[in-house]
């Protein structure tokens, strides 16, 4: 063993923004894996053993960690803080940073790992580091490796109960999804496992395959893959841009402006692209990340964020229209809904009267949030009366006076009640067209 220390002192470390969570110490040593390449990794906690502690150790199959760079890795230590929790995959923000995570789990850390030589040998060696000096790093000699694979092998004892608890399966499991889940889904087509104390992480536990989407355009020659995925739960860093560049940089964040909480729309949008390599990320006076576009960049952003913004509320629009279809089998349910003739024709108005309210709940769904039984079934019972008479286009004056339409969704809803109304004219006709027959036909049996 031999040791050298990263240019860095020890009371660095505790401005420097290591996590002192365990769980989140956790995650950053699979982010480390993954950023390294890595198709698998596996966490597993070891059994206490007579009076030696239990370990836990993360390992991955990534590129490992190259001797000949391990000063870069391990040297170039950042000492920024991170001011947001942001998407790490791949982020310079961390660089370096993550390898002393184990500061919050226990006071030592080991890493075994086997990395190729420029001839294609696997070598591998162990890394040693310690509360005690954290800026110095031991390492051992270099040894040819029989294993033909590469990876990292992290291994952390666990000498506190209350730590032990909180890396549990159960304790991490809502973690993890929450951070893994939109990266597992993302390059489901490279196959990306994690598993954690023998569960394999699951997204489709967590992101509603349903609902989310993937498309890829074309503006100025710049090709660009959207992806909207929708979440079943409600996540940190929800409804949310995030701008990545062709390396999976995460170059820019911004809000989506479609955070809908009332229905449960948690939603992110990851937009990759070339475009994004060349693009300057400053830093203001508070270590802010400021993004600087040239002119002819803005342009092609704004119609980036068009097409976006488009992109997204067709995906909202699905979402709720599956909610006012629940919201409406409830209101049935509950005998909130107005009664309809069992009949051809009373059926029909009901389907006038559902389609109707399902736009008005697509159009602003708040109007319906939390409505107490009896102030729904005045609300739904009103809809219907104006349906059933010569005042539907009055709904959206009614509508307007509890929430401000855009010009595009008043213009909506108009088409909706004009083709509503048609419809249900035709259908009221052909239902008694066919009853006419029915009588005609009963008079022929009848009297010929």
């Amino acid at each position: 063993m031999h040791s050298w220390s990263v240019s860095v002192d020890n009371n660095s470390f505790d401005s420097a923004g290591i996590t002192k969570d365990c769980q989140e110490a956790i995650t950053e040593y699979i982010w480390n894996g993954l950023e390294a390449s890595a198709t698998k990794v596996v966490v597993e906690i070891t059994e206490q053993i007579l009076q030696e502690p239990p370990e836990i150790i993360i390992q991955d199959n990534g590129t490992g960690i190259n001797q000949c760079t391990i000063h870069e890795t391990f040297g170039a230590f950042l000492s920024s803080q991170k001011k947001s929790k942001n998407l790490r995959i791949k982020s310079g923000i961390n660089k370096g940073k993550g390898r002393f995570s184990y500061l919050a789990i226990a006071p030592a850390a080991v890493f075994k790992t086997r990395f190729a030589q420029s001839d294609g040998a696997v070598c591998s060696y162990e890394i040693r580091l310690s509360s005690q000096n954290k800026a110095q790093v031991e390492e051992s000699e270099v040894i040819p490796c029989r294993d033909a694979t590469t990876g990292t092998d992290v291994i952390i004892s666990i000498n506190d109960h209350k730590t032990l608890s909180q890396l549990q399966w159960q304790q991490m499991k809502k973690k993890l999804m929450s951070e893994f889940a939109w990266y597992l889904y993302l390059n489901k087509a490279q196959n990306i496992t994690i598993s954690y104390a023998g569960n394999l992480l699951d997204y489709n536990e967590y992101i509603d395959e349903n609902l989310s989407k993937e498309q890829t355009i074309t503006i100025e020659g710049y090709s660009f893959a959207i992806s909207i995925i929708v979440w079943k739960n409600r996540i940190d860093n929800s409804s949310k841009i995030y701008y990545l560049d062709s390396g999976a940089f995460v170059r820019d964040v911004e809000n989506t402006s479609f955070n809908k909480n009332a229905v449960d729309f948690y939603h992110g949008v990851f937009v990759c692209s070339s475009f994004f390599d060349d693009i300057p990320v400053l830093k203001n006076a508070d270590d802010a990340t400021i993004v600087e576009y040239a002119p002819g960049q803005r342009a092609i952003m704004r119609e980036l964020k068009k097409q976006i913004k488009d992109y997204v509320y067709a995906v909202l629009r699905s979402h709720l229209l599956l909610k006012a279809d629940s919201f409406l089998a409830t209101q049935e349910t509950r005998s909130n809904m107005t009664l309809f003739s069992e009949d051809e024709i009373g059926q029909a108005k009901k389907a006038d009267f559902c389609t109707v309210t399902r736009e008005i709940y697509c159009a602003e769904p708040r109007i319906f949030y939390h409505l107490k039984d009896s102030a729904c079934k005045s609300l739904l019972g009103f809809i219907a009366l104006l349906l059933d008479s010569d005042e539907r286009e009055n709904i959206i004056t009614v509508i307007e006076q509890i929430v401000d339409l855009t010009p595009d969704q008043r213009a909506k809803f108009a088409d909706v009640l004009k083709i509503t109304s048609l419809k249900h004219v035709i259908e009221i006709a052909d239902i008694l067209q066919n009853r006419y027959r029915v009588v005609e036909e009963l008079k022929n049996i009848v009297y010929d």
